[in-house]
């Protein structure tokens, strides 16, 4: 008996730069994945990374992501450790083997950790709220009042 081909998978015009509509390499992403607290709480940097590591394990939960990869996208591998160890905090994946001593790539699992991440367990950065303050400051430093104490400075006068 012969063995029975795979349907071939084919994506619009706007979806690919392929004029058959035929990709090699893609990935299947979810809405209540896309739209969950803990994917809209990620970096740039980090949902950039967390969308070439989809691309790049080939549907296998279980992955290597080597240097030469994400060295194509990254300016630094300080960037690329800031944005993995996000994912690692919002529960995206998991460090599965450091292959450090051994000059491998490490693995890496993806993980379901993200669907119990709640806003409200998200440590503030310093960044952030360095920046909170300056508007802070700002607002009560500034002669012109936020457009909310309108009221209380006409009643001043």
């Amino acid at each position: 008996m012969p063995k029975k081909k795979k349907p071939i998978t084919t994506f619009m015009p706007w979806e690919t730069m392929n004029s058959s509509g035929y990709e090699k390499g893609y990935y299947r992403s979810t809405k209540s994945q896309e739209m969950s607290s803990a994917m809209l709480a990620l970096s740039h940097t980090a949902y950039r990374v967390y969308k070439l590591m989809r691309l790049k394990c080939g549907g296998q939960q279980i992955f290597t992501f080597p240097r030469s990869y994400y060295k194509v996208w990254m300016s630094s591998s300080s960037v690329f450790q800031d944005a993995k160890n996000d994912l690692i905090e919002k529960g995206f994946i998991e460090l599965y083997e450091q292959n450090k001593y051994r000059q491998l790539p490490n693995k890496y699992k993806f993980s379901e950790k993200w669907k119990e991440w709640k806003a409200q367990d998200k440590k503030e950065s310093p960044r952030g709220a360095a920046a909170r303050a300056a508007v802070k400051s700002n607002r009560t430093n500034n002669r012109n009042p936020p457009a909310g104490d309108v009221e209380a400075t006409l009643s001043e006068i």
